[in-house]
């Protein structure tokens, strides 16, 4: 069985941004799209404003990935 990557942002989210944030919540952790100074780290790597929506600095992490992968 394979696995293929997904092809859009939405696909990725559904098929395993969702789960892995569920995963966390089910052990007993905090998702870093929930817990506001890890969120703002991250923004600031990626250039973005401290208060971006989570979805968006998701998106933006796929992204950058994506034009990784696909180099």
């Amino acid at each position: 069985m394979s696995w293929e990557r997904p092809e859009t942002f939405e696909e990725w989210f559904e098929k395993c941004g969702k789960p892995y944030e569920a995963a966390v919540v089910a052990n007993g952790g905090t998702p870093w799209t929930e817990d506001p100074e890890k969120r703002a780290a991250t923004a600031q790597r990626l250039g973005l404003p401290a208060d971006t929506d989570p979805t968006e600095l998701r998106r933006a992490l796929w992204e950058r990935r994506s034009k990784r992968s696909n180099a």
